[in-house]
């Protein structure tokens, strides 16, 4: 399957999630230059494929009641995960791309 950004279903993801993707890449290549400019390409340059959301002020609090309304002792979300329940809820989305199972019975994953 391939992933293409479409007008009518466009690819999104936040700035939450930029975050944690650029610290992760710092930390698993040992700050590695390359690594970083491949992440950047990803992000802001010509390999970019999606659309980034930032995330307002008041949004945060609604994001915090997701987590709460979502989270239990059997499915643990990280506040990044509660983010991308709300830019799928409001967005309608139609799928979330993850790999993380405890998206399950909240909204229809991809993969």
């Amino acid at each position: 399957m391939e992933l293409k950004e479409s007008k009518v279903h466009p690819l999104l993801t936040n700035n939450l999630v930029l975050e944690e993707t650029i610290n992760l890449v710092v930390a698993r290549f040992n700050g590695n230059i390359f690594h970083l400019n491949k992440i950047y390409k990803l992000f802001w340059g010509d390999d970019n494929f999606f659309q980034t959301e930032y995330l307002m002020q008041d949004e945060y609090k609604t994001v915090f009641n997701d987590l709460k309304k979502y989270t239990t002792p059997k499915r643990l979300l990280s506040f990044i995960d509660a983010s991308l329940i709300y830019l799928y809820q409001k967005y309608k989305g139609d799928k979330i791309l993850s790999f993380d199972s405890h998206f399950d019975n909240i909204l229809e994953r991809l993969y």
